[in-house]
């Protein structure tokens, strides 16, 4: 047995048992309560807590048809009103006054289109008043409140896309176009005046290739965390207040965002004012437990009175989960502690937008789980305030020595299996001819790179607009996760950057041989995804425009 093989699985033992108690996180199980059911079953509705009462407004019932209705949780009992317009997949914001702004949705049943209408809920008398329309029709869009308390609105679906305003009052006005027309945008305010936009999904749901971010006042941005992770979509109607851990009223704008890359995990990112970075945390968030996946619903809500967010997902057994991320610790300089609360299973348990009460526990209502035809009426507490523990179950430091010591023996065990099977080639297998998934020594990280930058070369594989990292990894037999660390070893950069380098070497060719050729062609062939992608990506490699570059390149002839 190699002695550098055998050290080294020692220290991972030692550093494991010494790290355990600071990154292990506890799984505790949850007692929930079931409340009673909603008068109306419905999904794509608007969901939001004022005055101390939970009301759900719209949506669709079944059918899969749009209801004019909403109800408000009192006295343990759901109680029935009726609302001015039908609101589908509209959106919401509460305003300074404390009433509420409900507009938009689906303008037919089956959620097909968009429409104009906006009504005030007066929580003090639970009415509606309709009052105006929105500058645009709307569907799946978002808004936020700014501190001069007018409302900033954007987003759609299956229509198109801008950015408008209401001044808090009565009247809706367009400001300007946007740079990618987004689905359910996160508005998030930088100012008493100014907010960005950005999603990770356009209005028909697929995944933009680059994110831009657009400004309410100044001009559109990109940030560099999202060329690896992407704003997590949620195709329920959050409400970006939930994610706001900065104090407005001073100045501090700052968010929590839930974020997840092409592997599937999930983090934290931070956002102050338009910087955006990863929340320092104890433990990956958990995307498996012992009973299968867990698929989350929502987006991440922060309670900033217990400096906790929390995550809300389930399982195909109906148990629910929530991840909870004490993020008020990490300006301690701490990591963030995770905790994973679970439940037994449920009889009903549909996506939708969790809510935050006053006491800390949040409320799941209704929603839609398989088919937007049958929504569900059912409705959750899940008292995080004070949670009802059933049973703590944080792990075991015995089993954990078990695990470990287990793992150990598998690395060691793999290690000479490997070790057996290698020829003069440090990266290919002759007897199964395939390509080693390992890159354990420089030669075979060297050798990987070196076939990425042919495939690239002879295949141009670049000028596939929504290409990917599986891609490559499908076309040379290996996996996603070498392909990754592949290019940050030799390249220096991410999977984005290294494809954005070609493009922009062969735009520069297109540039050179065919100077007259329209700027739009140029950049669908050199596979950018819109022109607005191209010129940012362009000067970013070249400092320059595509135009300077152009004429530079003339004068040097």
């Amino acid at each position: 047995m190699p002695c550098e093989m055998v050290k080294k699985s020692l220290i991972l033992l030692i550093v494991s048992l010494i790290a355990l108690p600071a990154w292990a996180y506890r799984t505790v199980k949850l007692s929930v309560e079931r409340m009673p059911d909603l008068h109306t079953p419905r999904g794509g509705c608007n969901i939001f807590y004022v005055e101390g009462e939970v009301v759900v407004v719209g949506g669709h019932t079944n059918g899969f048809i749009p209801t004019s209705t909403a109800e408000y949780f009192r006295d343990g009992a759901w109680h029935l009103m009726k609302t001015v317009y039908e609101h589908d997949d509209g959106f919401f914001v509460q305003l300074k006054s404390g009433d509420v702004l409900i507009a938009g949705g689906h303008e037919k049943a089956l959620g097909i289109g968009q429409t104009f209408p906006a009504e005030i809920y007066h929580p003090s008398t639970h009415s509606f008043e309709g009052f105006g329309c929105l500058d645009m029709k709307r569907s799946l869009a978002h808004a936020s409140l700014l501190g001069n308390g007018s409302v900033v609105i954007a987003g759609n679906w299956y229509a198109g896309d801008s950015i408008e305003l209401f001044d808090g009052k009565k009247q809706f006005s367009f400001v300007k176009k946007v740079s990618q027309s987004r689905s359910c945008p996160h508005i998030f305010p930088t100012g008493p005046d100014d907010a960005m936009i950005f999603s990770s999904s356009d209005i028909h749901g697929n995944r933009f290739d680059s994110i831009v971010i657009d400004r309410l006042k100044g001009d559109p941005f990109c940030v560099p965390l999202f060329s690896e992770w992407l704003p997590f979509h949620a195709t329920t109607l959050s409400d970006d207040s939930n994610r706001i851990i900065g104090d407005e009223e001073n100045g501090v704008y700052a968010y929590l965002l839930l974020v997840s890359n092409d592997a599937g995990q999930l983090a934290v990112a931070k956002v102050v004012g338009t910087d955006f970075s990863l929340l320092p945390l104890s433990d990956s968030i958990p995307t498996r437990s012992k009973w299968g996946k867990i698929s989350y619903m929502s987006n991440l809500i922060a309670d900033r009175n217990t400096g906790k967010a929390y995550i809300v997902g389930f399982d195909d057994s109906n148990r629910l989960y929530v991840v909870s991320i004490a993020y008020k610790l990490t300006e301690k300089g701490q990591c963030a502690p995770i905790t994973l609360y679970y439940t037994d299973p449920l009889e009903c348990i549909g996506y939708t937008d969790p809510v935050l009460t006053d006491n800390g526990d949040l409320v799941l209502v209704g929603g839609v789980r398989d088919d937007n035809f049958k929504p569900l009426a059912s409705s959750y507490l899940l008292p995080l305030g004070k949670p009802r523990v059933v049973e703590n179950r944080a792990w075991n430091p015995w089993l954990w020595w078990v695990l470990v010591i287990v793992a150990c023996v598998a690395m060691m065990t793999f290690y000479l299996i490997r070790r057996r099977r290698k020829t003069n080639s440090p990266f290919y297998q002759e007897k199964t001819g395939e390509w080693a998934e390992s890159l354990e020594t420089p030669e075979a990280d060297f050798a990987l790179f070196e076939r990425i930058c042919i495939l690239m070369d002879e295949q141009k594989l670049y000028r596939k607009s929504r290409l990917k990292v599986s891609d490559v990894a499908d076309e040379l037999g290996v996996s996603t996760n070498n392909i990754t660390k592949c290019i940050k070893a030799r390249h220096i950069s991410s999977f984005a950057n290294f494809v954005n380098g070609y493009r922009v070497e062969y735009a520069k060719e297109l540039l050179t041989i065919q100077p007259d050729r329209k700027i739009s062609a140029i950049v669908e062939e050199a596979g950018f995804s819109n022109e607005t992608s191209f010129f940012r990506t362009f000067k970013y490699f070249t400092g320059i425009t595509p135009k300077e570059w152009s004429l530079k390149m003339k004068n040097e002839e």
